[in-house]
């Protein structure tokens, strides 16, 4: 794939994006979610869909009149195709969110759940102790295996981007760095959580 086509395809994505965050948000009404990313990923903070497809399709244009050896390119390179992937994610779970919105707009009764963030936390960490035997010396070697991974993609992004003609590569490449950092950051959080607890004994 060519370096043109690639910008294409990208900015075609995007389109279709826009025109689904209109009905997602249409859907929505006056009683939209809260901000849809809680990340630093976008600069936008809104319940609205749409905006956050229009400051990618603003990166994508700032990103296509960038030379390949500029210094801003890669970081923003890497940005743009976290932010698409995201942007994917949300749309898929977006249906979820409104089951979840009219849930909470119903009368809530005596043996109604909530799950919180917090709750998902303990969860997940407790799940994630049970699976690596129980030992917070477990997760630190697990967070150790990601450390690695991560070491190892940069050594490939670093690669890809001596190759300014591989534009695709690199997408692709900085998306695996994107999902790797997240489950590092969510890793070390889960570690947090695990070692307050055991203070508190």
């Amino acid at each position: 794939m060519t370096e043109t086509k690639l910008w294409q395809q990208l900015a075609a994505q995007l389109t279709q994006l826009a025109g689904q965050a209109v009905m997602v948000d249409r859907k929505f009404g006056n009683a939209p979610p809260a901000d849809w990313f809680a990340t630093r990923l976008f600069h936008t903070h809104s319940p609205h869909l749409l905006d956050y497809v229009q400051e990618s399709q603003q990166l994508l244009q700032r990103v296509q009149q960038m030379p390949t050896t500029h210094s801003g390119f890669r970081l923003s390179l890497e940005k743009l195709a976290m932010q698409v992937e995201a942007l994917t994610r949300a749309f898929a779970a977006a249906g979820l969110r409104e089951k979840e919105t009219y849930r909470r707009r119903k009368p809530k009764t005596a043996t109604a759940k909530t799950t919180d963030a917090a709750t998902a936390q303990r969860q997940r960490a407790g799940e994630l102790l049970r699976q690596l035997g129980g030992t917070t010396h477990a997760l630190y070697e697990k967070l150790a295996e990601y450390h690695e991974f991560e070491r190892r993609l940069l050594q490939m992004v670093d690669e890809a981007a001596r190759q300014a003609d591989d534009i695709p590569r690199q997408l692709a490449l900085h998306a695996r760095l994107g999902r790797c950092r997240k489950a590092i950051a969510e890793l070390e959080a889960e570690i947090q959580w695990v070692e307050q607890r055991q203070r508190q004994r």
